[in-house]
């Protein structure tokens, strides 16, 4: 709520928000994803659908993604029972029928989200993958994340993850096999970056579960924030915006 309130305060970083998620949205039969492992309402709260169609599968609230929900406004919604989630999942990819092109997947639940047994849907602590498995949702999203990442000629584009999640990095790692493209946005150094990822023996500092993996098989890095890459002030991207719109093949 917090991060809510210094949005409002600070109108400046809403446009580059709303540019930034415009910018993976689909065209024609292709579909676009953004997955977030962040269980605040920012997205919900500013994001505009009046340019793109942005869904949450199997939910949804009238007050999200209309780009001025209230600072007072907390909706709560219900996570569907198992017969409409099998008939979600049976026509997620059918053409007309299932999700549009642009879909908002929050793989660690949601402040808001209430499950079956009138219990907030957030994922926390150190055993997530296991509580994932027990939320039939979140485990059709975590299986998204995996299917998505592993389709042929895909590109992830990550911006605030620390890469500390077991689950999250094995994901990212296998699909690299596949031929992943990852490209990071990061305010930290790349050397910075590079500690966090690889490993150095320390007995301080856990080690990045497959970060060595991770780090081999990262295309582009950014050290810059995305307000910084896609400015409000003057409408057009930085010089290193445009350098990684290039990279990652949207310019």
């Amino acid at each position: 709520h917090s991060l809510c309130e210094i949005t409002y305060n600070k109108q400046a970083l809403i446009q580059p928000l709303r540019t930034f998620i415009d910018l993976f949205a689909g065209e024609g039969n292709e579909r676009g994803f953004v997955f977030t492992l962040n269980q605040d309402l920012l997205i919900e709260r500013f994001y505009s659908n009046h340019n793109f169609l942005l869904q949450i599968p199997s939910l949804h609230h009238t007050d999200w993604f209309q780009g001025g929900m209230g600072r007072a406004d907390l909706p709560q919604v219900d996570i569907p029972p198992n017969q409409q989630l099998d008939r979600d999942k049976g026509e997620f990819w059918v053409k007309g029928k299932g999700a549009q092109n642009f879909c908002y997947l929050k793989l660690h639940g949601s402040f808001g989200w209430r499950s079956l047994i009138n219990k907030n849907s957030m994922v926390i602590g150190s055993d997530k993958a296991g509580s994932i498995a027990n939320e039939p949702l979140l485990k059709w999203y975590l299986d998204l994340f995996r299917e998505v990442l592993n389709s042929k000629d895909r590109t992830l584009v990550v911006v605030g993850y620390g890469f500390r999640d077991d689950h999250i990095n094995s994901i990212i790692a296998d699909a690299g096999k596949q031929g992943l493209r990852l490209h990071v946005i990061s305010p930290l150094q790349v050397s910075e970056f590079r500690n966090i990822l690889i490993s150095t023996g320390s007995i301080v500092t856990k080690a990045t579960h497959r970060g060595n993996e991770i780090w081999e098989m990262l295309e582009g890095y950014y050290c810059e924030s995305v307000v910084q890459l896609f400015p409000e002030s003057n409408k057009q991207a930085t010089a290193i915006g445009r350098t990684f719109l290039q990279n990652v093949g949207l310019q």
